[in-house]
């Protein structure tokens, strides 16, 4: 029996992406047939919903599409809590592959969908492990890892939540990755303009990521980790530096400037117009950038990722971004 590997979307655009390069990643070394799942985002709110097909026009197989018109799928509280939507592939695909591994954050757990005390004690087994996983890596400023030789096995598997920190499992497939996910021609003229002037002259991407990620980045703010990486720069780049700030948080930016290691003698520049479903072109306008500074976001991870701006310096949290040689 012909086994299937799918991956499922979650998250904002960042994580997202990272979630289908690893799809393009799993496609390429095992040959088999893989798909995605965007069913999470019909039981779940996250941020834009699934935006890779309107952003890249990317149209790959979706085992999630069977269930769109069906209102059953939909606000699903026991769902939402469990396993993000996932039981519906997962329960699909045992019926007809019969054996089905599923990953989350690194744990792998054999499904067992039509045994009801069964799929309790796998369900609750894998929400335990990852976690205690969860924890751990937060604890420890490391990533998950899949286990040993899991792209070996041929059993059928679903690749459920996971916490990318690197390119590590799709660094073989770079340039298929910055070709796939090549951005639309921008549509404002603002942006456009902006985009000619970061690559003519010093331009610097600072990212603030507050609001949400607060849990996870409100440590940068008390160790000072902007500022540390602003002078970094600043002294490493001898032509005078351009700062462009993309932020959620705009007014809380350009009161706390100092926080950020800049005052008024730099030429600072606040990246406010792109909203909504127009949000992404913050993405795309990082990657004009020669030089950028990250914070724990998988957004402007991307941003920085794919640039091809020459002898650039990228600056990162401490331990986090794992292949970032700058980190404070």
């Amino acid at each position: 029996m012909v086994s299937l590997k799918v991956v499922a979307m979650l998250g904002g655009l960042g994580s997202q992406m990272f979630k289908y390069a690893f799809y393009l990643a799993l496609r390429e070394e095992t040959g088999e047939e893989c798909q995605i799942d965007t069913t999470p985002f019909r039981v779940m709110k996250m941020w834009n919903g699934y935006e890779l097909e309107r952003i890249f026009g990317i149209r790959t197989e979706d085992i999630g599409k069977k269930w769109k018109n069906e209102e059953r799928y939909r606000n699903n509280r026991k769902t939402k809590w469990t396993l993000e939507g996932s039981v519906f592939a997962l329960n699909d695909m045992e019926k007809k592959k019969k054996k089905v591994l599923f990953y989350r954050r690194g744990i792998c757990v054999r499904w067992r969908g039509k045994n009801g005390f069964l799929r309790v004690v796998s369900t609750m087994k894998l929400i335990l492990r990852s976690r205690v996983v969860l924890w751990f890596s937060a604890r420890n400023h490391s990533g998950d890892t899949y286990p040993e030789g899991f792209l070996e096995r041929k059993e059928s598997a679903y690749f459920g939540e996971f916490d990318h920190r690197s390119d590590f499992y799709f660094r073989k497939y770079r340039s298929l990755v910055k070709e796939t996910f090549r951005f639309p021609d921008f549509v404002k003229e603002q942006n456009r303009e902006i985009a000619g002037r970061m690559m003519e002259g010093n331009s610097v991407a600072l990212h603030v990521r507050r609001g949400d990620h607060m849990y996870d980045n409100g440590d940068l703010f008390q160790s000072g980790y902007f500022a540390k990486a602003v002078n970094f720069i600043k002294n490493y780049t001898k032509e005078k530096q351009i700062f462009y700030i993309f932020s959620g948080e705009m007014e809380w930016c350009r009161e706390h400037l100092r926080e950020l290691g800049l005052d008024d003698s730099d030429e600072v520049v606040y990246v406010d117009w792109n909203c909504g479903e127009e949000s992404f072109r913050d993405m795309q306008l990082m990657t004009y950038c020669q030089h950028n500074i990250l914070p724990i976001s998988s957004f402007s991870w991307w941003g920085y990722y794919l640039s091809n701006a020459k002898n650039k310096i990228v600056c990162a949290p401490k331990g986090y971004w794992l292949e970032v040689e700058h980190h404070f």
